[in-house]
């Protein structure tokens, strides 16, 4: 599952209970008759649970099982959940172009429900399932379709098989998380926040219980994603550039108390099949480190260097495929410790990038990380979503938690390309690296164990790095700000048949 910088958390209701909303009617009317059955048993499922934990009691079984036992401990071995999360947008200049396609307005709904269930028929095994089904309804821009139906994916299916308390081996498309997501977590980068899977077969090995855990990984990702597992009512969507196999060997360990780092290697083996895929083998070796002075001050810091190779020409026509590139990310945190839990930051992150006449590939690699780690807004010069690089990021944040269950957030972050790669293209400055100031906030809110809410807003003001050309043409926004907005609700039920919040 996706793990949002902007998890949501709602204020606007005075039921306990789910109400069902105008917004959601309006967008499974266009559904059509099949999608809308297979919805409905998923819908009728979240019933099952509120009806359950209509009692409010955690911890409290309904009459028939007080009665039985053995069905007691039969549905404790199995557990269930479903979530239903509606978004509308509003984005205007995203790509600092006033041309559609790509769109120079957008304004869209989407609708994502997903049902999961987990069976452990002894404390050795595992069994887990998970469906997904995201649509969208577009009222701008008009080169986009009004309704995008999708279809209903496998987001997970895998099996866990535990080995006493010190091993684990989970095999088959599973969830995969290292840090805060820098480079491992999301697998299916072209489907946005829909999916995260990876294909993969994972050991994690704790070791003499001392704190310290080593992960072997393999994935085996296809651009495909009918492949294998295919999405009932299937669009033939791809999900990334290119099919991808790679290997991950993290080793987190506890230097002391306050200290903890986690060196790793990772390969990745990339075959194009889209026209912007990458082709060629990239070797990464990197570490997390974390510290805290046991008072208010913390730091991370994770830093990497790949080697390799990668070819793309469509992004690096000048480039040979010989790979050297690094990236850092890093922050400061002090925490006040007061009643509202204020925390203020300071980060620095650097990806490197290519100049345009650099003859060797030094653009950063995020791997597994192209999601939207600091923005939603912030344009992207390869037009590969998520795929951030050529970067230097300095970052100013503030958040405090005003009420239980409600935090704000704002950030300031300043902007510059590491390097000029578009130096001569129309539409870009041949000297200047300052990409701009961004500005992002969100407020989130927890009512309570099922409904959850968020506002998040976007500003980006463009530095001197684009460049409006002379004569009249689309890009006459280059140097127009850009604004992003998110509402968002979510309902969540869980674990409601055995009334114990997961």
């Amino acid at each position: 599952m996706k793990v949002d910088t902007e998890l949501a958390k709602p204020a606007l209701f005075t039921s306990k209970y789910p109400k069902v909303s105008l917004e959601n009617i309006f967008v499974l009317h266009a559904i059509g008759w099949k999608n809308l059955v297979a919805l409905l048993i998923m819908v009728l499922h979240a019933g099952i649970f509120s009806s359950a934990h209509a009692q409010d009691k955690p911890g409290m079984m309904t009459p028939v099982f007080e009665k039985a036992d053995s069905a007691q401990n039969a549905v404790s071995r199995f557990q269930c959940g479903t979530d239903i999360r509606f978004r509308h947008e509003s984005i205007e200049n995203p790509y600092l172009i006033d041309a559609d396609p790509p769109g120079h307005i957008y304004h869209f709904e989407r609708l994502r429900i997903r049902e999961w269930n987990t069976l452990s028929p002894c404390s050795e095994l595992e069994f887990n399932v998970r469906f997904t089904w995201e649509g969208k309804h577009y009222w701008m821009p008009v080169s986009k379709a009004e309704w995008d139906k999708s279809e209903i994916v496998f987001d997970n299916l895998s099996g866990k098989f535990r080995f006493g308390a010190l091993a684990a081996v989970t095999v088959g498309r599973q969830d995969i998380v290292f840090g805060d997501g820098w480079l491992v977590f999301d697998g299916t980068p072209l489907d946005g926040p829909r999916t995260s899977y990876f294909d993969a077969v994972r050991a994690t090995i704790d070791i003499n219980n001392t704190g310290s855990t080593l992960d072997l990984i393999y994935i085996d990702q296809t651009s495909n994603s009918n492949s294998r597992l295919a999405p009932v009512f299937s669009k033939h969507i791809a999900v990334m550039e290119q099919d991808e196999r790679g290997a991950i060997i993290n080793f987190s360990c506890r230097l002391n108390r306050h200290t903890r780092m986690e060196p790793y290697f990772i390969f990745k083996h990339d075959k194009a099949v889209l026209s912007k895929g990458d082709n060629g083998d990239v070797y990464t070796i990197g570490s997390r480190f974390d510290h805290t002075t046991g008072n208010n001050l913390t730091f991370h810091a994770e830093g990497a260097y790949q080697f390799g190779s990668r070819l793309n020409t469509a992004l690096f026509p000048t480039q040979s495929g010989s790979l050297s590139a690094f990236g850092v990310n890093s922050r400061f945190t002090y925490a006040f410790k007061d009643p509202m839990n204020s925390e203020a930051w300071l980060g620095y992150m650097v990806l490197s990038g290519n100049d345009a006449q650099s003859p060797r590939n030094q653009q950063f690699d995020p791997l597994w990380g192209r999601w939207a780690q600091y923005s939603e807004l912030f344009p992207n010069d390869l037009d590969r979503p998520g795929d951030r690089n050529n970067l230097k990021r300095f970052n100013f944040g503030f958040q405090f938690e005003p009420l239980t269950g409600m935090v704000v957030q704002s950030n300031y972050q300043v902007l510059f390309a590491y390097a000029n790669r578009f130096s001569g293209v129309i539409g870009f400055s041949d000297e200047s690296k300052f990409k701009g100031h961004l500005f992002t906030s969100f407020i989130r809110y927890r009512y309570n164990r099922i409904w959850s809410g968020l506002i998040l807003g976007e500003y980006f003001i463009p530095g001197g790095f684009y460049k409006t050309p002379s004569v009249s043409s689309a890009l006459h926004t280059r140097n127009d700000p850009a604004a992003f907005l998110r509402l968002q609700i979510v309902c969540t039920f869980e674990n409601m048949l055995t009334g114990v919040q997961k």
